[in-house]
């Protein structure tokens, strides 16, 4: 249920830059908790697919009004640094690379 969630929200992202840009605070916030590891997640594929697509959401949050996402570089750029310590290769390329994506913005 998160995991199709995320990957809603994500097109809503690139697609309604200005309807969705007003919760811009909310969202990274949500999808950077989403992005962190949990030792107890039962399932561990969906867990990996749930962090991956809230890095996604997060890199996707680029293409919304500057005004409304530069306030949150610095955090967003903070609070990934717990994904690239992730077990999980995938989730540690996507991190690195949204982050790449943040410092250059």
């Amino acid at each position: 249920v998160v995991l199709c969630g995320l990957k809603m929200l994500r097109t809503l992202i690139t697609s309604e830059n200005e309807k969705i840009s007003e919760h811009a605070t909310t969202i990274s916030s949500r999808c950077l908790e989403l992005s962190k590891f949990n030792r107890e997640a039962g399932a561990k594929n969906a867990s990996v697919a749930v962090r991956v697509e809230a890095i996604r959401c997060l890199e996707s949050m680029i293409s919304l009004p500057f005004h409304r996402v530069h306030p949150l570089k610095k955090n967003i750029i903070q609070n990934l640094r717990p994904a690239l310590d992730d077990p999980k290769r995938v989730v540690r390329q996507r991190a690195q690379a949204c982050r790449n994506k943040w410092y250059l913005f």
